[in-house]
């Protein structure tokens, strides 16, 4: 933000399975002590990101971001609900932007609702963007993880072998 930069968290808490953002929903002041809601408060909103919406500027015209990051998101979400996240990130992605989505294609203890290969993944991304093969395999470090050597792996090493990094532009 210091650099002008502009940045926004979106987390979309139980929505994807119950519909809505319900109050007894929002975040707790422990849930305000971790991640996001931690480090930049005032950036950080919940909604369903599986309804649409839009972020509007002070104009009344629709926000557009260089980078989209979703970790740990989409296998959470209904599968029918996951056309309108796309279409709402389409909107809010700017035209020379990037999406970079991690996505778990592993069971993990039952609580991902969309539990789908690596190749459904890219062909659900590919209805609406276009998959950056190469960006893909670079090596890149984010919060949670990091890229080397085209595999996905914690920090320490540990190979995540049901996580996917996609990168994805939007079509031209």
């Amino acid at each position: 933000r210091a650099a002008g930069m502009q940045a926004l968290g979106l987390d979309g808490l139980d929505a994807g399975k119950r519909g809505a953002v319900l109050p007894h929903m929002l975040p707790s002041d422990d849930a305000r002590a971790r991640f996001a809601w931690r480090e930049a408060p005032e950036i950080v909103d919940c909604c369903d990101i599986t309804k649409p919406f839009r972020i509007e500027d002070a104009r009344g015209e629709i926000v557009k971001f260089d980078w989209i990051v979703s970790t740990d998101c989409f296998e959470h979400l209904v599968t029918e609900r996951l056309p309108m996240l796309l279409q709402n990130i389409d909107l809010h992605l700017a035209e020379d932007g990037f999406g970079v989505f991690e996505i778990n294609s592993g069971t993990y203890y039952h609580i991902h609702q969309t539990v789908q290969p690596v190749s459904w993944w890219r062909d659900l991304f590919a209805t609406r963007f276009e998959i950056d093969e190469e960006r893909m395999q670079a090596d890149f470090t984010y919060v949670r993880s990091k890229v080397e050597g085209g595999r996905l792996m914690y920090h320490d090493g540990t190979v995540e072998e049901y996580k996917s990094l996609f990168w994805v532009r939007k079509k031209a």
